[in-house]
């Protein structure tokens, strides 16, 4: 390596030059590797579960929806359904709009898996929806 200023070489690690004293700019930068960002894709898997496991306990609690909804009308049942599966969608739109914007991004694990859990938690929202309005 030699000197930008006086053209004296100089050792590959010296900082100065020893004969004018100039500091030596040397392109030592660390160049860091960035890990992909997964915080967003786990946080969509997180509510995909929890969206998956309310649908599937509200399906086990449906066997006892027979008899309480016998004499109520159509628009009652579709206020208890929005009632009954609205802690199911409030999961479900996050962790599945998370997941999307993460796919565009950034293709891991947590990431299709809480899009698949999100769409799987809309299936059985409109299962449920459809079983509660046509019981």
């Amino acid at each position: 390596m030699y000197c930008v200023n006086c053209g004296n070489k100089v050792d590959e690690n010296a900082d100065i030059c020893l004969k004018c004293g100039v500091f030596l700019k040397r392109d030592n930068k660390v160049k860091s590797v960035s890990s992909p960002k997964i915080g967003k894709g786990i946080a969509s898997l997180v509510l995909g579960i929890i969206a998956v496991f309310f649908c599937l306990s509200a399906f086990a609690a449906f066997s006892d929806l027979e008899y309480t909804l016998m004499g109520y009308e159509s628009f009652e049942r579709i206020g208890f359904a929005v009632g009954f599966i609205l802690i199911q969608t409030v999961l479900s739109v996050p962790g599945f709009c998370l997941a999307v914007a993460e796919r565009m991004n950034n293709k891991n694990g947590f990431n299709t898996a809480g899009f698949w859990l999100g769409i799987a938690s809309f299936v059985c929202i409109a299962i449920q929806f459809m079983y509660v309005l046509f019981l």
